[in-house]
């Protein structure tokens, strides 16, 4: 319990910025076989939940997702047929956790069998360790 306190004052990896309520990046999840990529999409809603939408450079969506206000809980609203099978979500699900709930002092550690990086240039690097895949972010606003 000590620990989730002080994690909680730190900054997060992704954050809102002060009256900030839309977050843009452009993002890649690259599998074993398969690269899914597109621009991500982070708004914040009136109930302080953070809605989010990948969608393809055609405006085509990849997948919609929840994260609660306290970034405790990740629900999946809808995800593109290819990859809308259980052990999918359930990984993907449990990747969006990590991400949107990782403060910066977790920054290359290793944790759940996940790590985060932050690049030189700025990209955040999620890899997934067990499944061998990870996502990479990189911020629209800074380009």
């Amino acid at each position: 319990m000590v620990m989730m306190a002080q994690q909680s004052s730190d900054p997060y990896v992704i954050q809102f910025e002060g009256a900030q309520d839309k977050l843009e990046y452009q993002m890649a999840i690259q599998f074993k076989n398969a690269m899914v990529s597109g621009i991500l999409v982070l708004k914040k809603d009136d109930a302080g939940n953070m809605r989010g939408t990948m969608m393809n450079e055609f405006g085509i969506s990849g997948m919609n997702f929840i994260v609660s206000g306290d970034r405790r809980k990740v629900s999946l609203v809808s995800v593109m047929p290819k990859m809308n099978k259980w052990y999918i979500r359930k990984v993907i699900k449990g990747d969006l956790k990590y991400l949107f709930s990782s403060a910066r002092s977790r920054l290359g550690q290793d944790y759940k069998k996940r790590r985060i990086e932050l690049s030189d240039s700025g990209e955040i690097i999620l890899k997934n360790l067990k499944y061998h895949h990870y996502y990479q972010i990189r911020s629209l606003n800074e380009q």
